[in-house]
């Protein structure tokens, strides 16, 4: 990415790219299903018409995070380098909760335990892998629920701060953040939920937040 009044240009930070092509004779016309006509934030692929148009979801620059005012919650991307970790360390991050999958990990170079192993030798003892994948409307509502009750078991039985990291921070980890602070502490805003994702943009500003997904996942454990 070039910025060109300065010149300047910006390496993404997930250069990894991967097509796994598959057969033709198992394509049931997804992206048709999909309204679309690009392979949307997935490297199982089908050759349609001929052509691959394949799109990510986003451009990832580098590593950065923000702490949510008056929480021990704090939201970033994922760290690759031990100047990562450094820096999450003294920013006051006691555990980790990592919601990327498996496959998401893979293609950005993420060797889970090494990365694990790194926390804990920075001081960062609470390290939890959690996959949240977001495809299945269903299996996201509950893994939000779920994983949001292992952050509250972290902060209030054992005070630590945790971070909070997907792939860019953009929509998962604030919708589960939002999860955590509507269900469990109770802020102010909880039942206004737009009033909610404000709060967190006002310290996460590139959060965007699953609006209907939060929605759904408040509704259905609402009386946890």
């Amino acid at each position: 990415m070039k910025k060109f009044e300065t010149g300047e240009i910006v390496y993404e930070r997930e250069p990894h790219r991967l097509l796994e092509i598959q057969d033709p004779i198992l394509y049931r016309g997804e992206l048709a299903h999909q309204k679309s006509r690009v392979w949307q934030n997935t490297h199982k692929v089908f050759i349609v018409n001929g052509r691959i148009d394949k799109a990510d979801g986003n451009f990832l620059g580098g590593f950065f995070f923000n702490k949510i005012k008056d929480t021990n919650i704090i939201i970033g991307s994922y760290p690759l380098s031990q100047n990562d970790l450094i820096r999450l360390q003294k920013a006051g991050v006691t555990a980790v909760m990592n919601i990327q999958t498996g496959n998401e990990m893979t293609e950005r170079g993420v060797f889970w335990p090494q990365l694990k192993q790194k926390f804990r030798e920075n001081d960062i003892d609470c390290v939890m892998s959690y996959p949240i994948p977001d495809q299945d409307e269903e299996t996201y509502i509950e893994e939000l629920f779920n994983c949001a009750q292992h952050i509250n078991d972290m902060i209030t039985e054992r005070g630590h701060t945790v971070y909070i990291n997907d792939n860019s921070s953009i929509t998962r980890a604030p919708t589960l953040a939002l999860t955590y602070l509507c269900l469990f502490v109770k802020i102010r805003t909880y039942e206004n939920l737009p009033e909610a994702c404000r709060l967190i943009k006002q310290y996460h500003n590139v959060s965007t937040p699953n609006v209907k997904i939060l929605e759904k996942t408040l509704k259905k454990h609402k009386l946890f």
